[in-house]
């Protein structure tokens, strides 16, 4: 499982990471996104993981009302 590498000790490895869990369910990896982006010990990963967040942030609402109309 992907997650166990988010608290690699290399930022590149975390970044990496995540990126391929986004590719493979966005849904799935925003909790693990927005943890990253509060939390990560690195300033540039934080700063990386909240900007993806900001552009996804409509995605996420749209895909949640979605779902609570269904």
């Amino acid at each position: 499982q992907l997650t166990r590498f988010l608290t690699h000790s290399e930022p590149t490895i975390r970044w990496h990471v995540m990126r391929e869990m986004l590719v493979t369910d966005l849904y799935a990896a925003e909790p693990h996104l927005r943890a990253m982006a509060l939390n990560d010990q690195d300033a540039g990963i934080r700063a990386t993981a909240a900007s993806v967040l900001e552009k996804h942030s409509s995605k996420f609402t749209s895909d949640i009302c979605e779902r609570s109309q269904s």
